[in-house]
């Protein structure tokens, strides 16, 4: 009979081992899972940038060209404003997913800095517009290009990481 409780309290304990990895299996979400959050986050900024540039377009070309002549630089200001405030909610989007791979975690952190420079660099092309300083409009353009670049190539290390098993 001890025997047989010895055994009992073995297998008891195996068995809690086994609901309890089972629980934490559940509870934590599947790589593709997780990978489909953050990529649902990456690309609504896509969608959000590029409702912007065409409300752009359409706007520029409606109306006389004396007075779109005059409205180019409030448009770009405007533009250049919308795409300050997509960048800054992708970047609050981004941080605010909840992964628990460490490798989709360092994407969210580089996608996250990666939005902070984009917000920053179009901050600071509104204030070289503001202050029609050429100058440093040029620097801005050129640092908000190179903040940009880096995205195709995250997009293909995040495609191929998620793709495996």
């Amino acid at each position: 009979m001890q025997v047989l409780r010895q055994h009992i309290r073995q297998r008891s304990g195996c068995a809690v081992v086994a609901v309890l990895s089972l629980l934490v299996t559940s509870c934590t979400e599947s790589r593709v899972a997780q990978c489909q959050k953050l990529i649902d986050v990456a690309n609504q900024v896509v969608t959000d940038v590029q409702t912007v540039a065409q409300n752009a377009s359409a706007t520029s070309t409606n109306g006389d060209t004396a007075n779109r002549n005059n409205n180019n630089s409030t448009d770009s200001v405007a533009v250049i404003t919308k795409v300050a405030e997509a960048a800054e909610k992708a970047r609050v989007n981004m941080q605010a997913l909840s992964l628990d791979d460490e490798t989709l975690v360092g994407f969210q952190t580089r996608y996250a800095d990666m939005y902070t420079e984009i917000r920053q660099t179009t901050r600071d092309m509104l204030a070289a517009a503001e202050a029609r300083d050429q100058e440093a409009g040029r620097e801005a353009y050129d640092n908000f290009k190179t903040a940009t670049s880096r995205e195709a190539g995250l997009v293909e290390e995040i495609n191929a990481y998620c793709a495996t098993r």
